[in-house]
């Protein structure tokens, strides 16, 4: 607790906060942000084809 600083700097990607001369965001934190986004991408690509097998699979049997 104590005096209130602005940031020096911030950028959003890849994200960083420096206050004071000090980085605030954890160096864990753009890896996570990227492998989750990454993550979500090959799902949604992935969820159109899981439906199309579903389905081809579902007539042939």
């Amino acid at each position: 607790m104590g005096v209130r600083t602005y940031p020096q700097s911030h950028t959003y990607f890849p994200l960083s906060t420096v206050c004071s001369g000090v980085e605030i965001v954890p160096p864990w934190v753009n890896p996570t942000v990227t492998a989750l986004l990454a993550l979500t991408t090959a799902t949604l690509v992935a969820l159109p084809f899981a439906y199309l097998v579903r389905r081809s699979s579902a007539t042939t049997a």
